[in-house]
């Protein structure tokens, strides 16, 4: 996992980017005789919204962003996290946020690095994200430098604010040194 690291003030350039090209994108089938919310909903694919989605939370959690990581959960998101100190099941926003406020103490993250990435279609409005997750990160207690290898599982449903995580799974497959 050795390497160029992307500064955690790089999620938001990414993010500003990603949305001017849609907007470039809407612009130019607008131009083309489409309304603009029609070009918009040609332009949505669930899938790819619910793969951004993932991505993007995995990127606020390696630069430590709680308050972007909170938007992204429905009032009643249960988080299961299986392996290390943190093991259990939160329920809601308040539990959810105290998990992710003590894993912040605990670690710094720097790096994250998915792979394998799968988006499933479920019943109407709800999408399941799957993926082998890796985050690089620095105990504060000991200073070591870990990898810490998950299993990732993100269950995101349709709300009328979006898409919203309605279930998160975080399973420790493995640990190594960095």
């Amino acid at each position: 996992m050795r390497g160029t690291r992307p500064s955690k003030p790089f999620i938001v350039p990414l993010l500003a980017t990603l949305t001017l090209l849609a907007a470039v994108a809407i612009a130019v089938q607008v131009a083309a005789g489409e309304t603009p919310l029609q070009a918009q909903e040609s332009m949505v694919d669930p899938l790819m919204i619910a793969k951004l989605e993932a991505l993007a939370h995995w990127m606020y959690i390696a630069g430590e962003d709680l308050d972007s990581i909170m938007t992204q959960y429905s009032e009643d998101v249960e988080l299961y996290w299986v392996g290390g100190p943190l093991t259990g099941i939160y329920h809601g926003v308040d539990e959810v946020r105290g998990v992710w406020e003590r894993f912040f103490t605990g670690n710094e993250d720097e790096f994250v690095r998915a792979t394998n990435v799968k988006v499933l279609s479920l019943e109407d409005g709800e999408y399941s994200v799957v993926a082998d997750v890796s985050f690089e990160v620095t105990r504060a207690a000991t200073g070591d430098r870990i990898v810490l290898n998950l299993k990732y599982i993100i269950l995101f449903t349709e709300t009328p604010e979006g898409l919203k995580i309605t279930e998160e799974w975080w399973i420790i497959e493995g640990v190594e040194r960095a």
